[in-house]
């Protein structure tokens, strides 16, 4: 393949180490069974990253899943072979990383039970989007699921035109020593004291606040296309593929939109993808990652609400009960208040279980023990499902499809596992029990590279002492343990 501005950019330019928690296939897998199709569990399966980049992404799940199998392509060489090394760091044997474009790869009989293109669809050209769409069925077989990202419309229709003025921007004598994240500050500056200013200026805040390393490969990419949800679908059918969802099923409802503006918008609920086509509209969503399956797929005829009683749940939400049911409050998710009579009693339980994930057979005897004899929980089994169900779609309650218990206390002897202490060794993203990115300061990563099961907590406070110590750094710590980092030794 002749040499293009994307290759030579992501060969020039180290794109940033990142997770993706829409991206996890055990996320992905409560999306897939309530948009209907039973597909196999993430624990044993095959599992297939086009443009891995560093494999950051794959190398977590590799680690969390020894008997599944990993692939990952990417055209950067220099991004696959710190995958590599990563891999061999770790001791990962089951997942292998190609430097191949995905036009060239040719994977035999191999079908996928897990595709993941979070950062491909949008930041390709037209052919290998196609090429990307076209070859999914047949990668996919009848019971695989794939998750794409893309940037949507019109959502990303301002940013596009902000990423071309600080490119040219950035061209300029005066500007060329100037850091992006300082021009889209001065930009902010420009914009006008009214309703439009107020957006452009979010705009800017977003786009500035997401980092300098993310930049030049989304807002300032020159090979960058969004696109409507509904030409995604559009193209998905097309190619021989069925939408499911979103791959994170919390993100079909926009959580900027209330309860009113989604009672309005209620009539276009039977044309589906008219309903989330306006929901993009109303919420300026400029981002999905929806998840597809091959046309021929066997899928379930109608969604019941028994589907997420498969499901381990926990919750994030502050819960307070009051007399006429419970009240759930989050600093930037929306917030509920819910009179089921079951709900207060339910999210108590999730709330004194947090951050671990609950299976829900043990969400239900932990219930019936708190609702003691006189209650028979079998006889307020659909009334659970419901409100699981409509507590998963407003975001209340975070499904997966496996349980994630593990000790929130700090221990003894802080200790990473090995593809963790490889990452924070090399200053990349800290990826926590829930798949989820944390990023630091580089004396934070000396700290964390020094957690190898062999210090105690006194040694580490001592090695923080320059930058925190004292309640702070046990505070510090303790948020580290919550997140399910450490291992047990």
């Amino acid at each position: 393949m002749t040499q293009d501005p994307i290759r030579s950019l992501y060969e020039s330019t180290p794109y940033p180490a990142l997770s993706y928690p829409s991206c996890d296939p055990a996320v992905m897998t409560v999306a897939a069974k309530l948009g209907g199709l039973d597909c196999p569990s993430p624990s044993c399966s095959r599992i297939l990253e086009i443009g891995c980049s560093s494999g950051h992404h794959l190398l977590h799940l590799a680690a969390r899943w020894p008997d599944s199998r990993f692939t990952g392509i990417d055209l950067s060489a220099t991004a696959i072979r710190q995958a590599r090394a990563a891999a061999t760091a770790a001791g990962l044997e089951n997942i292998d990383f190609h430097d191949i474009p995905l036009e060239d790869f040719d994977p035999g009989d191999e079908q996928y039970d897990f595709l993941i293109a979070h950062g491909f669809y949008s930041w390709v050209p037209p052919d290998v989007r196609d090429s990307l769409m076209t070859r999914l069925p047949s990668l996919l077989g009848e019971t695989g699921i794939a998750a794409i990202g893309y940037n949507t419309l019109p959502g990303w229709a301002l940013r596009r035109p902000i990423g071309k003025i600080i490119r040219q921007w950035m061209t300029l004598p005066e500007a060329r020593d100037t850091p992006p994240t300082r021009l889209l500050e001065q930009l902010e500056k420009a914009c006008p004291p009214d309703t439009y200013g107020t957006h452009i200026r979010a705009l800017l805040h977003h786009m500035r606040t997401a980092g300098a390393s993310t930049l030049p490969f989304d807002d300032l990419a020159e090979c960058n296309t969004p696109c409507t949800f509904s030409d995604f679908v559009d193209h998905a059918q097309r190619s021989g593929l069925r939408y499911l969802g979103e791959s994170d099923f919390t993100q079909n409802l926009p959580a900027s939109l209330g309860d009113d503006a989604l009672s309005t918008l209620s009539p276009l609920v039977s044309d589906p993808i008219g309903y989330q086509q306006a929901l993009d509209v109303f919420s300026g969503r400029s981002h999905r990652v929806s998840l597809v399956c091959a046309d021929g797929a066997l899928l379930e005829p109608r969604l019941t609400t028994a589907a997420s009683l498969e499901f381990a749940i926990r919750t994030e939400h502050q819960v307070q009960r009051d007399a006429t049911g419970v009240s759930l409050r989050h600093s930037f998710r929306p917030g509920a208040h819910l009179s089921h009579p079951l709900a207060a009693t339910l999210f108590e339980i999730l709330a004194e279980t947090a951050p671990c994930c609950l299976a829900i057979p043990d969400l239900m005897e932990r219930l019936d023990d708190r609702l003691g004899p006189g209650t028979d929980l079998s006889k307020h089994l659909p009334a659970l499902a419901s409100l699981l169900t409509d507590a998963t779609r407003r975001g209340l309650v975070l499904a997966r499809i496996e349980p994630v218990d593990f000790p929130a206390t700090v221990p003894d002897r802080p200790c990473l596992a090995p593809i963790r202490l490889h990452s924070v060794h090399h200053g990349r993203s800290l990826v926590d029990i829930y798949h989820t990115p944390l990023v630091f300061s580089d004396a934070e990563y000396e700290l964390l590279a020094a957690m190898d099961g062999t210090r105690s907590t006194t040694e580490l406070e001592r090695l923080s002492a320059p930058f925190r110590s004292g309640p702070e750094f046990h505070q510090w710590l303790a948020s580290l343990s919550r997140h399910g980092v450490f291992e047990e030794i």
